[in-house]
């Protein structure tokens, strides 16, 4: 093989990884949750951040095994929590804490009146690209 056909190779198997790991540095400024529903109907949900002001992001109806990945934009520091419709009324679960950056709260919901939330820290242990398409 030619010298430069090698460099090319090596090249690009270098920068193949880097450029599936390079969307995690957006979690260095932004924070995100991913919301699943193992639950057997559709719900409908929202995502509810106290701080400075209340928030409300509308995630909408997400329907049975499916998922769905949300940016979220806590101003300072906030606590996080999942909003389930039941009938006319929401009910309200966890409180986890977020700050503009770098926090990822994973989300499970399994009936309006069960869900579970868990905070990380992704940025080296996770791939943002299968977040975001999942």
């Amino acid at each position: 093989m030619r010298p430069k056909v090698i460099l090319w190779m090596l090249l690009a198997a270098i920068m193949a990884p880097l450029l599936v790991v390079a969307p995690n540095g957006l979690w260095l400024s932004r924070s995100s949750a991913k919301l699943r529903n193992t639950g057997a109907e559709a719900m409908i949900l929202r995502i509810v951040l106290v701080g400075a002001t209340e928030r409300i992001i509308e995630v909408g109806a997400l329907a049975p095994g499916a998922s769905r990945f949300v940016w979220i934009d806590p101003v300072g520091e906030a606590a996080l929590s999942i909003e389930v419709r039941d009938g006319a009324d929401w009910q309200r679960h966890c409180a986890e804490y977020v700050e503009e950056g770098m926090y990822r709260v994973a989300i499970v919901v399994r009936g309006p009146t069960e869900a579970t939330c868990r905070t990380e820290l992704p940025l080296l242990n996770r791939l943002l690209i299968l977040d975001y398409l999942s």
